[in-house]
Formats: C-alpha cells, structure tokens, sequence
C-alpha cells in the first residue's frame, strides 16, 4: 500500500509533466456516455492524469455543489474540491468504498470534463472540471 507521502509526490510529479504535455480534462458527448454505460468503457482510457496541475482554461468544480449523491466522494483531493474514489482495477463492486467503473460512468456528465487528480495503488481520484470563460 503506498504512503500518503508517496502519493502527493506522485501527483506532484504527474502535474509537471501533464503541464509539459499541455494535457487538458476531457469532456463526453451524451453519445460517449449511453456508450459507456451500455458497457464499451474502452473511451475511459481518454481520461488524463494530470495530478495537481491546474489546466489552463480549465477550473475545478466543487463535487458537493453538483453532485448529491456523496457515494465515491471524496472531499480531501489534492485541491480540496472533491473527487470522485474510482476503482482503478475494474473489479470493484458496488458495496466498497470506491465508485466501481460503472458507478462511475453513471455519474458523467456531457457539460463537465474529467482528468485524474490523484492515483493510489488500485484506486483513482478523477476531478470534475469546467471550462473558463
């Protein structure tokens, strides 16, 4: 199991390079979604890891004012705004702690982006975005 420790200096870490990459939060059409809640999770892969970097044009939306359902999320991300716990294996279940896969997709929605905030061993904390105007 790694450390706290360990997993900040990862997000650390992922930042500056997502921040070289210019890597941005990836946003589904409602078409993706019914996709991947029909089972097709393969677009799942398009979602970046870009630790604690804060992409340009990009803002963090607060989980807790867009989502009320407080299942799978978790308030002590990297930034404080909420992410939601994913199981990162794909064989979770819907009564642990972290979203299974398919909770997960239940909860996207097309007028918000996704990128991973922070990864442990075998879960992922994937942060909501908006755009900037």
């Amino acid at each position: 199991m790694m450390s706290l420790e360990t997993i900040k200096a990862m997000s650390a870490e992922q930042g500056d390079q997502a921040k070289l990459r210019g890597d941005q939060p990836v946003n589904f059409s409602k078409v993706e979604i019914e996709t991947m809640k029909a089972g097709d999770l393969s677009l799942l892969k398009n979602i970046p890891n870009i630790g604690d970097y804060d992409p340009v044009y990009f803002k963090r939306i607060e989980l807790d004012q867009i989502d009320d359902n407080d299942r799978g999320v978790y308030m002590g991300d990297n930034k404080g705004f909420g992410a939601y716990f994913v199981d990162a294996s794909f064989c979770g279940s819907r009564n642990e702690p972290a979203l299974a896969v398919q909770e997960f997709v239940e909860r996207l929605n097309p007028k918000y982006a996704y990128a991973i905030v922070e990864e442990g061993q075998f879960q992922i904390k994937v942060g909501v975005f908006g755009y900037e105007a």
